[in-house]
């Protein structure tokens, strides 16, 4: 073995020249070769282990108007302009598809590791993109929130670029130098949220202090040319103008004055994103005071600047909303590369370049480097084995996992004693480690350390990520496979009716079937034609509560005995698999609606259902029936016989009629249905009250379509009387121009399913 490095060696001295590119690419190639490992092993777990789709919330908001080109309702703001050009140009890469986000998200923390590694090793050596490495694949936030589309990641990158260049060892030419740059880059990380201004004011106090007026001027002049290309390349990709843009930025001025007159919140409660060891990192900050000492501190410096954003944003209690982790992204990425920058200097570098002799020394550091892999990968494995928590739901994380008794309790039982012994012992370890470094400086130390932070974070980060994306995950899956088995349907107008499936959310579906699976109506253009095609889906896909309010030519359902018992003539189109299920869809035929425009059977206990009888006086309620002066008869919008009624304005007016002889219904069971039309969601619903109970149906979904209404209820023993109401919910702030309309109105005794069914029972 000696012999051969021998003989490599004697035979780079003597026959390559050193001055050849190539051969510097032979001399740093341990280096490339570790940084490729650790960004192809992050890649390969994050999208392996830890991918979710966009959800309907925040991520969709940024991804929809990128592949839309247009938003209706102002979703962009002009402080995250810059996110919203990146999604653009990825989503033209990917053909407007949702995995053009999540593509991107991958493509910039990928980015974000290889930067900074590569800073790493000049600034230092390759002890330090090591140590950065096993910090970025172990963390909660590259791996849980590794997918989640959102403005801090892309902050982070453009903020590690603009402290690059502005500690660059680079001299300027006579016009544009290293800060010029560091200007730019501050004001695409300012343009990608607010909280992305730290870095434009860091740079910009630190070149105060120093008085350094000329560079002063060049981070200024940067920074303005950075501005100027966010605003004018999203002017291009979003069709938009410099007015529109100057109306965007008063709006945000106006929100941050509104949200500093709130009342202060409370910024110790969220303490734990700075003590958690979700986030160990940050405890450097409170315990490695060397690093202030060294050239990491600046490093350390701007962190401290993001966590005092964050909790100040708290303080004037902006939006109402807790800090969240992926806040932190940025600072925890200047964290972890000083923490890896001040341990590595008490490391030995290795020597990079052959020599005479035969020391080819690349062995050593790309061999721990494998190791930590495969350390980190059993750390994994455990942890998606053994969580450190049974259950788990997205959003902030109030555990305190450095807190031995807290675990106490919830793990008795549940892991074996091997596992709770890690779960406690690895943060005080950890601890003990990074005060032993502080004293000691000890390279064996360090290297004891790595892998133990190799392994536990791995086992506890990985582990929560895990259930956090899993949870995610399938959240976001539901309306995703929901949507594809609707663009499935051969038709624009059809309805839905679910009865086991109690996780799809209607606002989501219509949302996701918009933006990636419309294939029946043209794309808009403008924000007018992206709004009349939200109307229209939201028009044509009717989610229906009961099998009375069948519209459309085809009926998706996941209970398909239900509607055959009902509607037997119904044709069997396809079935398919979803998140949760099985859906399947049918073809409704004339026959089906041929049956339900049938009047429904007038032998109910309601007098005057059908609102046929009225008195002669204007405005005046109809016989049997009582309200505020505010029903009004209705020719034009008819469910049933020739007329029905119509309730206007917008102060809890109802409209109710009380049976006669109530002590008849004393202990039984009632049923109600009623035909409602209204516009307005959740404005108004059926009531059955008995003086002591009430039993309410569920709201019209404000579709503007009559649906028919249900709701049982089992009357107190002695009722003081029984009053059937519809019942105005919500105020709507719609006035007299939101209608509701009531027609065939029945009452049953029994628990009812079909009314139909009561026909000649009296």
């Amino acid at each position: 073995m000696k012999d051969i490095k021998t003989g490599i060696s004697e035979f780079v001295s003597n026959n390559i020249s050193k001055s050849a590119p190539w051969t510097k690419l032979y001399m740093r190639l341990s280096e490339y070769l570790i940084i490729l490992l650790f960004v192809s092993f992050y890649i390969f777990i994050l999208t392996r282990y830890f991918w979710y789709l966009p959800s309907p919330s925040d991520p969709l908001v940024y991804v929809g108007p990128a592949v839309e080109n247009i938003s209706k309702g102002g979703v962009y703001t002009i402080d995250r302009i810059a996110l919203y050009i990146n999604l653009r140009l990825f989503s033209w890469i990917f053909n407007n598809s949702y995995i053009s986000g999540m593509i991107y998200m991958v493509f910039i923390n990928a980015l974000t590791l290889t930067i900074a590694m590569i800073w790493a090793v000049k600034r230092s050596n390759i002890w330090a993109a090591i140590i950065f490495g096993v910090l970025f694949n172990t963390s909660f936030l590259t791996l849980g929130e590794g997918f989640y589309i959102y403005p801090d990641q892309t902050i982070a990158l453009y903020s590690l670029i603009a402290f690059i260049f502005f500690f660059s060892d680079v001299k300027p030419n006579k016009y544009i130098g290293p800060i010029f740059y560091a200007g730019v880059f501050a004001a695409f990380a300012s343009f990608t949220k607010i909280i992305g201004t730290t870095t434009f004011i860091f740079f910009l106090m630190v070149l105060v202090f120093r008085r350094d007026l000329k560079n002063l001027i060049n981070y200024i002049v940067g920074a303005g040319c950075g501005a100027a290309i966010t605003i004018v390349f999203f002017c291009i990709l979003y069709d938009y103008d410099i007015k529109t843009l100057y109306a965007k930025a008063l709006d945000l001025v106006v929100f941050f004055h509104a949200a500093t007159s709130l009342p202060f919140g409370n910024a110790y409660t969220h303490h734990e994103m700075l003590l958690s060891l979700l986030y160990f990192p940050f405890i450097a900050l409170f315990m490695m005071a060397g690093a202030y000492r060294e050239a990491t501190r600046y490093l350390f410096l701007i962190a401290w600047s993001f966590v005092i954003f964050i909790y100040t944003t708290v303080l004037i209690n902006v939006g109402s909303c807790p800090p969240l982790p992926h806040y932190i992204w940025s600072a925890y990425i200047f964290v972890c590369l000083g923490l890896s920058l001040y341990l590595s200097s008490f490391m030995d570098s290795g020597q990079r370049t052959p020599s005479d002799k035969d020391k080819i020394n690349i062995a050593h550091p790309l061999i721990v480097s494998l190791f930590l892999i495969i350390i980190i990968s059993i750390g994994l494995k455990l942890g998606f084995k053994y969580g450190a928590v049974k259950t788990w739901s997205p959003g902030y994380i109030t555990m305190m996992p450095i807190d031995i008794y807290y675990y106490r309790d919830f793990l008795a039982n549940t892991y074996p004693k091997p596992i709770k012994l890690i779960f406690s012992l690895g943060p005080i370890i950890i601890f003990g480690f990074l005060i032993i470094i502080e004293v000691t400086k000890s390279k064996k130390v360090i290297l004891s350390f790595m892998i133990l932070a190799s392994f536990w974070c791995a086992f506890f980060n990985g582990g929560l990520a895990f259930k956090h994306a899993n949870s995610v995950r399938h959240q976001a899956n539901v309306p995703y496979s929901f949507a594809r088995v609707l663009s499935e349907i051969p038709a624009k107008s059809f309805c839905i009716y679910l009865s086991n499936m109690k996780e799809v959310d209607e606002g989501e579906v219509e949302w996701v079937y918009r933006l990636f699976f419309n294939n029946k109506y043209p794309k808009p253009k403008t924000i007018l034609q992206q709004d009349s095609l939200q109307r229209a889906i939201i028009n044509d896909i009717v989610f229906i509560k009961n099998l009375y309010d069948i519209d459309g030519e085809y009926i998706v359902t996941d209970n398909p005995e239900s509607l055959l018992a009902i509607h037997p003539d119904a044709v069997k189109y396809k079935s398919d698999k979803c998140e949760n299920g099985e859906l399947h869809i049918f073809k409704l035929t004339d026959q089906t609606f041929q049956r339900l425009s049938d009047t429904f059977p007038t032998e109910s206990l309601i007098k005057n259902g059908s609102f046929e009888n009225w008195a002669d006086t204007p405005n005046t309620s109809p016989y049997s029936w009582y309200g505020a002066g505010n029903i009004i008869k209705e020719s034009s919008m008819v469910k049933s016989g020739r007329y029905s009624a119509k309730i206007v304005g917008d102060d809890n007016f109802n409209l109710s009629q009380k049976l006669s002889s109530p002590e008849l219904y004393g202990n039984e069971t009632i049923t109600l249905f009623a035909w409602v039309k209204t516009s307005e969601k959740e404005k108004y619903r059926m009531e059955i009250y008995d003086g002591k109970n009430s039993s309410f149906s569920d709201f019209h979904t404000g579709n503007g379509k009559w649906q028919l209404l249900r709701v049982s209820h089992n009357v107190y023993k002695e009722p003081e009387f029984v009053e059937i109401r519809a019942i105005q919910g919500l105020r709507t702030g719609s006035g007299s121009e939101s209608a509701v309309y009531v027609d065939g109105v029945l009452l049953f005794k029994g628990n009812i399913s079909d009314p139909r069914k009561n026909i000649n029972t009296k």
